[in-house]
């Protein structure tokens, strides 16, 4: 039978790595309205955040995994473009892209599964998906 053991700590520690995990300011309360729109790096957005069907544990949840990725392999997990929209002046970053990298690393179409709640409350749904929920869509807004 197998017993799990403490591990021992090094005997040399020059390769540790010493980490850090603090909010700057931007910590949230569940269930409360946002102080801010944009509180997590776009990076670290859960589906739930970019479809805006609210603040929920789930968000931290995504970002801690998407964190300890990053910790072990040292990548990003999903590559975020922005671009610079000369007519409104501001940086825009291609949505839609964001979500179909969700889709195909975690295998979720976001129709069944975990995405069936999240389109309970998402304010972005239809902005994103077609009508039978299948495809990934861009709308245009004027």
């Amino acid at each position: 039978m197998w017993q799990s053991a403490p591990v021992s700590p090094p005997a040399d520690e020059s390769g540790l790595i010493s980490a850090q995990l603090i909010d700057l300011g931007s910590a949230q309360l569940i269930g409360a309205e946002p102080s801010q729109p944009n509180f997590y790096p776009l990076g670290l957005r859960s589906p739930e955040l970019l479809l805006r069907a609210g603040l929920g544990y789930e968000a931290d949840i995504w970002a801690m995994g998407h964190l300890a990725f990053e910790l072990l392999t040292g990548q990003t997990l999903f590559q975020v473009t922005e671009r610079y929209n000369p007519l409104s002046s501001q940086m825009e970053v291609d949505l839609p892209d964001i979500l179909a990298q969700m889709m195909e690393i975690s295998g979720d179409s976001f129709s069944t599964g975990s995405g069936a709640a999240i389109k309970k409350t998402a304010l972005d749904w239809s902005n994103f998906f077609d009508i039978e929920d299948s495809h990934l869509i861009h709308l245009v807004r004027p």
